[in-house]
Parts: structure tokens; sequence; C-alpha cells
């Protein structure tokens, strides 16, 4: 017996400490999967410690404590490994200006015009549609009520969009951008819906080996509340929205870690002033060393910033265990206010909502415009 539980810790230590390869070592099988289920290693940590408590084992007792605590500080955001990777790949293709009418669809704008945010504030909403299977209109039900602006979709069909589209989404969110079907798409094809008019876009900014990775750019609202001065003192005025859904392990590992690593080169289009938020099933999380050095470019999880952390997203049908692999990242001068998830019929994954806001911004301004409160102008 006492043989047999000192196996089991040192098999847990050693799990565990795979968390510390570095960036893209962890693409290759099976270490995607190791990796993923890295935050459940409690389960035979505490059964190794209760075992080792009613056979008088004081030694692996004590040991088994010890490196418990050790995970719950990890977990817990007391100790991740900083992983810096190489520079990632840049993007593939320039956002190009797009004419007025240019990726909207047609339709009312009563809705979009009738619920502008006036603080700048805005809800963004993710979720991965299972090969196009989701209700569409339990997703047009979500933005509806959600009052969502900014919605990126993966593993969508021409049938789901199309579909989509008669429930009413065109009304909702009038603004698009859609990826290109291929037949080596992982699901189906990516895409964003913005209830604010889109000043800058492209159909596929990444050259991944995965699904087209749309972007879309708009302008935060100044709004006409009291709460202007908070978007004035904000140094952030516009947002570049990426839609991606990277390859799964089972499809390549290695192409797994190197498009989420490539995702990074996005941020280096981010300033003080624009920001980035990336979307989408990214499949991976914080205990994968590739999705650090993702963050490691400049980027923070949402559901690290909100105030509660939501539970996991997948798979949806049962309620543990679930693991965080649908992911709304930002760059510097966005808060998250909050999170939530929630479950949308026929696919597999839980969509992520996060009501996000500019931060204020109390620094100097040395050459832009600024209004009457002293903050960069809001254009």
């Amino acid at each position: 017996m006492p043989y047999a539980l000192a196996t089991v810790l040192l098999a847990c230590c050693v799990w565990f400490a795979l968390r510390w390869l570095p960036a893209g070592a962890d693409g290759h099988g099976p270490l995607p999967y190791l990796l993923a289920v890295v935050r459940f290693l409690w389960v035979p940590l505490l059964a190794c410690i209760a075992i080792s408590a009613v056979v008088r084992q004081w030694p692996i007792f004590l040991w088994g404590c010890g490196l418990l605590l050790v995970f719950a500080g990890v977990e817990h955001g007391c100790g991740h490994p900083a992983t810096r990777g190489s520079a990632a790949p840049g993007r593939r293709g320039a956002l190009c200006p797009l004419r007025p009418d240019e990726g909207r669809i047609p339709g009312k704008r009563t809705s979009a015009d009738r619920h502008a945010d006036d603080a700048g504030s805005f809800t963004a909403m993710t979720l991965n549609c299972r090969y196009g299977q989701a209700d569409p209109a339990e997703i047009v039900d979500a933005v509806r009520t959600g009052n969502v602006s900014v919605l990126a979709l993966q593993e969508l069909t021409d049938d789901l969009a199309g579909s989509l589209q008669d429930a009413g989404l065109s009304d909702l969110l009038p603004h698009r951008r859609l990826g290109v079907s291929h037949m080596t798409d992982n699901g189906g094809f990516n895409g964003i819906w913005s209830r604010f008019p889109a000043t800058a876009g492209s159909r596929d900014s990444l050259d991944i080996s995965a699904a087209d990775v749309p972007t879309l750019t708009f302008e935060l609202p100044c709004g006409r509340s009291r709460d202007r001065s908070r978007v004035a003192s904000s140094g952030v005025r516009s947002i570049t929205v990426v839609c991606a859904h990277t390859k799964s392990p089972m499809r390549g590992c290695r192409d797994w870690s190197t498009g989420i690593r490539a995702l990074g080169g996005f941020v280096r289009g981010s300033d003080r002033c624009h920001a980035t938020m990336i979307m989408g099933d990214l499949n991976s999380h914080r205990d994968h060393p590739s999705f650090r050095s993702l963050l490691d470019s400049g980027l923070h999880d949402a559901a690290e910033l909100a105030p509660q952390r939501p539970r996991g997203t997948f798979p949806a049908r049962i309620a543990w265990p679930r693991i965080p692999l649908d992911h709304i990242l930002v760059s510097a001068g966005l808060e998250c206010r909050r999170m939530r998830v929630m479950t949308i019929s026929g696919t597999d994954h839980r969509a992520v909502i996060a009501d996000m806001a500019p931060q204020p911004y109390n620094g100097i301004e040395d050459a832009a415009p600024t209004d009457m409160h002293g903050g960069p102008a809001c254009r």
C-alpha cells in the first residue's frame, strides 16, 4: 500500500509539472489532453491523502497535503508560470477600410440604434455552434435579452447563417464579417456580427491551419449620458474584434499549438487608443503553455478580470467536469465588469457573455486632441 500511494503522488507531481513546459513543447500528443485536465488532479490527490490517513502513512499524508496546497495556489492564480514563447507570427493581411455599406446585412436598424450604450461599454458573446447545429432562435434571443453588441460564432454553416438572419439577427446586429467555408475547416467557418458600424475588417487575417479568422474594427460610441467623461478619459477609442477557432489537438497537435501562439500577432496593432479582443473556441486554457504564451503577448483573459470567474464551457451536456475552452481575450485598455456562461441547445459548448468597458486613462496625452474633460477626444 505505501508504494502504491507513493506512486500516485509521484505521478501527480510529474503530470502537474507538464504545465511548465516551454511554449510549443505541448504540441505533441497526448500532452494537450493531459494538460487539459491538470486542474482535476486534486481528485486522485485527495483520494491518496484520505487513504494514507486511514492506513496511517503519515509521511505520504503530509506530502499529499503539501502538494494539494501547491495545486490549489497555482489554480487560483497565485503561481501561474510566465512562459515566454517566441514572437508570434504577424497578420497575413492588413485591415482594409470598408465602404459605408460593405459587410452590412440588409435589415432594420431600429434595435441597434435604440440599444447603443451611452457610456462606451458593450456586451460581447462567443459560441461554438457545433457543426452549425446550435439553435438559431436561442442565439438571437440571447443577443436580444442580453443586449449583446458584438457576437462571434464558430463552426458556422451556410444554413445556420441563413437561419440566424431569418430569426432577426440582422435587425439587432446589422454589421458582419464572415469567413469562407473550406473543406479543411474544423467544424465550420467563423463569423462576427456587430451593432456598431465597421470601420475596417478582413475575411481572413491570419494564416493558420484552421478556419478563416475574420476581423472587424469599430469605434466605441461616445454616448450622450453623464458617463461621457468616463469614455473621454479612456485612451481606447476603437476595438478590433477577432473571431478564431484554433484546430483541436485531434486534428494535429503541432497545428493546434502553432495556431494558438500565432494569435498573439494581433496585439501588435494595439496601443492605448486601439484595443484588440480575440473571441472564440481556442481549444486550450491557462494550463497549456501555448495558451500562456498567447497571454504573454499582451492579452488578458476576461474571465480572470471579471469579479467572479465563470465555470467551464465544455462539455455543456454534463455539469462536471467542465474545462474553459471558450475565451474572450482583451488587450490593455479594456475591463470586464461581468461575465457569465449560458447553454444553447444543439451545441456541446456553452456561450460566454462578457460586459466590457474601456478603462479610464489617467495619464497625459501628448499629441492627441482633448475634449472638455481633459482626456483624449472620443472620435
